[in-house]
């Protein structure tokens, strides 16, 4: 009975946006965009990423780094719009990554 009740506490915790904290969800982000580090505050647009296909694969790189944290993301929940500011994209990984 109580291995029951450990493993119902257990997958409470694999709920979304539980998987990464804002640093490690920053750092995904920042890592997904060449150049870097950029300002937190930038648009996609400001770091670099100009063209709709540079901002998809912004978009995989990132959905690729949360998976490599050992977490997953839907790509559609990886922001990706050109004035999406870094800040906003990395809210959204923290909040979504489960």
């Amino acid at each position: 009975m109580v291995e029951k009740l450990a493993s119902a506490d257990a997958s409470t915790f694999s709920t979304k946006g539980k998987c990464l904290d804002l640093a490690h969800a920053g750092q995904i982000i920042q890592d997904a965009i060449p150049g870097g580090p950029h300002d937190i505050d930038n648009t996609l647009e400001e770091a670099g990423l100009i063209s709709q296909p540079q901002r998809d694969v912004f978009r995989q790189h990132v959905r690729d780094g949360v998976s490599d944290a050992g977490c997953h993301i839907q790509i559609d929940d990886v922001p990706n719009d050109g004035t999406t500011t870094l800040r906003d994209a990395r809210q959204a990984v923290r909040d979504n990554a489960s």
